[in-house]
């Protein structure tokens, strides 16, 4: 894979945190994992800057899910999980125009929190022990920022989502982890996810 940086004309700011000053070779899953799972993030998750090998994505019958919105958030999960090489080029090799009416724009809350609900279901499905600490944090992460705002019908969908984080915890041999996260969702009304 060849990543490079994207620039946006309409906000010159949103990509500036990007990647490195200079060209950076990764040949390792874990130099990898390492830097995507970092809290800077500093592989992008988007598709569209990214140059893989049609081989590679076929091999390891990585596609994107369908019927969701932030599909990449998954796919990129599932990409990094099978990469063993990268560049990422310090150039613009991506420009992005904000368009409002994308479905990225204009889609709602509700569309929005049900599809990370089955992102996330199947990331804490389907994270394993290399890195595993910073896997987790990054994704309980978000999970802690939308299962405040979710609707009672959504409910079930996040419920799921606790039970799979609780189960990979334990796959992963952190029983207290999983006793705490138990505890976590019998108290956060009281925490308003502050806990």
């Amino acid at each position: 894979i060849i990543i490079g940086k994207t620039h946006c004309p309409q906000n010159k700011a949103l990509y500036s945190g990007q990647l490195f000053n200079s060209t950076r070779i990764f040949e390792s899953n874990k130099d990898i994992r390492t830097h995507f799972f970092s809290l800077e993030n500093r592989l992008p998750v988007n598709a569209w800057n990214k140059l893989i090998s049609r081989k590679f994505l076929l091999d390891k019958n990585l596609f994107f899910k369908k019927g969701i919105i932030h599909e990449d958030e998954l796919w990129i999960f599932f990409v990094i999980q099978n990469l063993n090489t990268a560049i990422c080029l310090n150039q613009v090799t991506y420009i992005h125009y904000i368009n409002p009416g994308s479905i990225m724009t204009s889609s709602s809350k509700e569309k929005k929190n049900d599809s990370w609900g089955i992102i996330l279901k199947e990331v804490f499905s389907n994270i394993d022990s290399l890195l595993f600490k910073a896997q987790f944090i990054k994704y309980l992460n978000r999970f802690n920022t939308l299962f405040p705002h979710i609707t009672k019908k959504q409910k079930s969908l996040y419920l799921d989502v606790w039970q799979s984080i609780a189960c990979c915890a334990k796959r992963n041999h952190h029983p207290l982890l999983a006793a705490s996260l138990i505890c976590h969702r019998a108290f956060f009304k009281i925490l308003r996810g502050h806990g």
